[in-house]
């Protein structure tokens, strides 16, 4: 770094001498393979163990942690947007909310005969929930594009990721 870009007076920097971009394009890679992976089981119970991915997300199961980093996604492009894309975004966001906090994708059925509870899956509860994660992450996926945070115009076949 030259002294050119320090201000004598405090010592700070004059301009930025860092830039951010590729952490950024970092994060959403690895945010977007999380989601990736954990979305081979969505129902299953997040182990890192199996994902060596080094996070832990403690008890959650495999949708939830998509959803936690689709909001993590949602905060890296939400600057970008215009104010009807975040709208849009972030109405999307509450119905989810409102949705997993009234929509359990498993009931528990009880067993007279062994007295126990059995959890099984309820398909019209899970395919709300589905149906709505599928189109959140579709939607921010988009917005990431649009504003630059994925591949290259395939126009030019220079950058397209597919020829």
């Amino acid at each position: 770094m030259t002294m050119e870009n320090f201000d004598n007076s405090f010592g700070e920097l004059k301009k930025s001498g860092y830039n951010e971009a590729q952490l950024k394009i970092t994060r959403i890679h690895e945010l977007q393979r999380i989601i990736d992976l954990v979305s081979i089981d969505p129902l299953g119970f997040y182990n890192d163990s199996f994902f060596k991915i080094g996070i832990t997300f403690g008890n959650k199961r495999n949708y939830e942690v998509a959803y936690q980093c689709d909001i993590s996604l949602l905060r890296e492009c939400y600057p970008k947007c215009n104010d009807k894309e975040k709208k849009e975004l972030l109405n999307l966001k509450n119905e989810i909310d409102d949705l997993l906090s009234k929509t359990n994708p498993h009931d528990l059925i009880h067993s007279d005969l062994r007295n126990e509870w059995k959890s099984v899956i309820n398909p019209s509860n899970w395919n709300k929930i589905k149906e709505k994660l599928l189109k959140f992450d579709l939607d921010i996926r988009s917005s990431l594009d649009k504003h630059g945070y994925g591949t290259k115009d395939s126009q030019d076949p220079a950058y397209a990721a597919y020829s």
